[in-house]
């Protein structure tokens, strides 16, 4: 009878989103839950680089990366637009439609329920709030409240301190670069995964978990409520080094010298998860890798 989570079943904690039927990727839906949802829009400018809505729920959106144009319009006829450059954000009130234009090639996502009050004529572009800079990067808060939304930036070669969330259940989306994820469960057994960019992680309450970044690499958060007093410290990152973390960087160096060149990629470490390449990566629900027991 296993303890806790089940080590062998935490493969299925990750996926990749649904593509929609119509194979366009302007609009994906990453994550949905019975509490939030993660939305991602892509759009490239021109006669297509164009996107209409209706905040149905209350939404927050946030541009990663190009920029945007987004005209609103209310019930009474108000209208206002607004200039979305990278690394700014938007909370749209319930009922209000919005259209999107891509001025550059851009990334956005949409995080909800984010109910804001506030009228459409005070409606503002704003940044990122409650920055905190981190030994390993830096979290930056796009949304605060019963939903949090957080973008999450991991330096090549770093590594987090391992925690666990009581009340807290939060949803990774790797926006881009390659992220090095520890879980442990069971009988404290660790499971090490290679996490590539467009990739969808659920972490649970209760579930130990530690990230390494094996290049640069920007996270989408979305999760419940959260609070300081509900991240528990299992292991102090300064202090002890994300087991096995090393090994898949500098294995994916290698990797990365050995692809310039011409060769072929080393061996997999023994205790690693194997390399989700593109050709193998699946559609969300399937598992996408198997992993071994370390120590």
């Amino acid at each position: 009878m296993p303890y806790g989570y089940d080590p062998d079943q935490l493969t299925s904690l990750i996926g990749r989103p649904q593509a929609a039927p119509d194979e366009q990727e302007s609009f994906t839906e990453l994550v949905v839950t019975d509490r939030y949802a993660l939305r991602r829009v892509v759009l490239a400018p021109g006669d297509l680089g164009e996107l209409r809505g209706r905040s149905i729920a209350g939404e927050t959106l946030y541009v990663e990366t190009g920029c945007m144009a987004m005209t609103l319009s209310d019930a009474a006829g108000g209208n206002r637009r607004l200039e979305l450059p990278a690394d700014r954000l938007v909370s749209l009130p319930v009922g209000v439609e919005y259209r999107l234009e891509a001025t550059a090639s851009s990334t956005a996502y949409l995080f909800a329920p984010s109910s804001d009050p506030a009228p459409l004529e005070s409606i503002q572009a704003v940044r990122p709030f409650d920055i905190r800079q981190k030994y390993w990067g830096d979290i930056r808060t796009i949304v605060s409240g019963e939903v949090t939304g957080k973008r999450l930036f991991l330096k090549e070669g770093c590594s987090g301190s391992m925690e666990f969330h009581v009340q807290k259940h939060e949803s990774y989306y790797v926006h881009s670069g390659e992220l090095a994820l520890l879980l442990r469960a069971g009988r404290a057994e660790n499971r090490l995964f290679r996490i590539p960019a467009g990739t969808v992680v659920q972490i649970p309450q209760g579930l130990m978990h530690q990230r390494g970044a094996l290049s640069d690499t920007v996270i989408i958060e979305i999760s419940t409520r959260d609070s300081d007093a509900d991240s528990f410290l299992v292991e102090d990152g300064t202090k002890r080094p994300m087991e096995g973390f090393q090994e898949l960087l500098e294995r994916r160096r290698r990797d990365c010298a050995a692809a310039q060149s011409g060769g072929k990629p080393l061996q997999e470490i023994p205790g690693v998860a194997p390399l989700l390449r593109p050709e193998n990566q699946k559609s969300r629900g399937e598992i996408l890798s198997q992993s071994q027991r370390i120590g």
